[in-house]
């Protein structure tokens, strides 16, 4: 998507468990007949949407529909498979953060006016994952008992920002401390608040980490 082209209003799903980052890939099922409407009509538009978490410590918006965070993750539809019965299979690749402005119930669906957040000009200069978030995260695989071949690097995308969201994507936190990371203003703050985490959980007992082990199999 060519940043100057983005458009001023896009659709919004809204989830309680799935954040995008930019330069990942979200597998969705969509299966309600808004969020069909809302499928249809981003394959023939800009194939846009826009992924946004509920928030937990609010019941509803402003507008009565259930609150979510301000701040979400543009992706572009990838993928797409149409089942018999009206659901569909799509991926979704993230590219763009994004701030809610305004919202509006012109469609059974929600939609949003957005700022469009800053591509940090650092993140695509990146060469390499910063400090010792690599190592310290090692460490706690192993302690963990997450055993794997060479550096935890090596199984991580080249790119350093996407790798970065990959970590920040796969590490086992709740899903209003993977918000925290969404919101960072940059892979580089990303990568510090991570390694805050991972010296935290390294400070405290030994514990299983289920979604740690997809970073590294």
């Amino acid at each position: 998507m060519n940043n100057t082209n983005l458009p001023d209003r896009i659709p919004l799903f809204p989830l309680p468990n799935a954040i995008l980052f930019p330069g990942l890939s979200l597998p969705l099922h969509i299966f309600e007949p808004r969020y069909r409407e809302m499928a249809a009509d981003a394959r023939a538009g800009d194939g846009m949407i826009g992924m946004v978490l509920l928030n937990p410590a609010d019941a509803v918006s402003t507008s009565g529909d259930p609150a979510i965070f301000p701040i979400g993750c543009a992706g572009t539809i990838d993928r797409f498979e149409l089942l018999e019965d009206g659901r569909s299979n799509l991926i979704l690749k993230g590219f763009r953060r994004f701030r809610i402005q305004t919202e509006d119930s012109s469609k059974p669906y929600r939609i949003a006016q957005v700022e469009w957040l800053p591509s940090p000009a650092d993140d695509r200069s990146l060469t390499e994952i910063p400090g010792e978030l690599i190592p310290k995260l090692e460490k706690l695989l192993r302690r963990e008992g997450r055993n794997f071949e060479g550096s935890l690097a090596d199984h991580l995308p080249e790119d350093a920002a996407v790798a970065i969201n990959t970590l920040a994507f796969a590490m086992d936190l709740n899903m209003v401390e993977k918000m925290a990371l969404l919101e960072c203003s940059s892979a580089l703050h990303r990568a510090d608040r991570l390694l805050e985490f991972v010296e935290f959980r390294l400070a405290g007992p030994d514990q299983a980490s289920p979604d740690e082990e997809r970073i590294v199999h």
